[in-house]
């Protein structure tokens, strides 16, 4: 069942196919970002900020699952506000951050590396490692979650080597009780183990970026209002409405406004 679920996920996840746009700009912002600094290691980059201005605006690369691409949809709004950016989505719906990691080699080989980029993977990693956990585990171990990182930090690295500054996004979560507009639903129609797996997956993540990563995250994690999430199915538990992708948009706006200097700003 467990085997079969995740396959079904992925499979649903490959039917939406993947979503690249452009836009240019944003501004304002929520909370939920973490610090600006850069640093040693894979902290942000070899600069505290970004300089980036209309006449030489940086492109933004949006890296990450459906989520991302879905945010990235909403977020050419917000886009077209500023002109001191342009931000790309590279979201590809059942990408895992091995996924992850070899996109950006791609992309790199390819053409020139971007001024920024926000790299938001693990929820496949997460969704793919229940199947072969105990049946009552909160979340995958410690070996799961720190095989995602590595993959984050390298795909950081290669990111950093051509000069661009990464940030990595702590993931949305998932919703863990039934919704309302699901209540005429058969009993056992969403496998709530599984979201309560998948949800404390992303909290150990989150933790490990956080920890690991000070400078240079976001988080895009939402709270359980069911007017931001999907339902339906096991897959829309695990994805948002268009007021969840804009408050997901929000956050990021203000991680670039926080985290670029535009000389021929105010």
């Amino acid at each position: 069942m467990r085997y079969l679920l995740g396959l079904i996920f992925v499979l649903a996840l490959g039917v939406m196919g993947c979503s690249e746009t452009s836009g240019t700009g944003g501004s304002g912002g929520a909370a939920g970002n973490g610090g600006t600094g850069g640093g040693g290691g894979i902290a942000g980059g070899a600069v505290d900020q970004v300089t980036c201005s209309d006449s030489l605006p940086c492109t933004v690369w949006l890296l990450g699952d459906s989520n991302t691409a879905a945010m990235g949809r909403n977020f050419v709004t917000i886009d077209a506000n500023h002109h001191e950016y342009d931000a790309v989505n590279h979201g590809q719906e059942g990408a895992s951050s091995d996924d992850g990691l070899a996109r950006v080699e791609s992309l790199l080989a390819a053409g020139e590396a971007p001024e920024i980029a926000v790299v938001t993977y693990g929820g496949m990693d997460i969704l793919n490692s229940y199947s072969a956990a105990p049946q009552d585990a909160k979340g995958p171990t410690d070996d799961v979650v720190d095989q995602i990182y590595a993959n984050l930090e390298a795909t950081c690295e290669l990111l950093q080597r051509e000069g661009a500054y990464c940030v990595l996004g702590k993931s949305i979560g998932a919703l863990t009780e039934l919704h309302p507009l699901d209540e005429d639903m058969p009993d056992g129609s969403i496998d709530f183990a599984a979201l309560n797996y998948v949800d404390g997956g992303y909290v150990l993540l989150g933790d490990a970026i956080e920890e690991r990563y000070p400078p240079g995250w976001v988080s895009f994690r939402m709270p359980k209002d069911f007017d931001l999430w999907g339902h339906g199915s096991f897959f829309d538990y695990v994805h948002l409405t268009e007021a969840g992708y804009s408050i997901m948009s929000s956050r990021l706006e203000a991680k670039l406004d926080d985290l670029i200097i535009d000389p021929q700003g105010p």
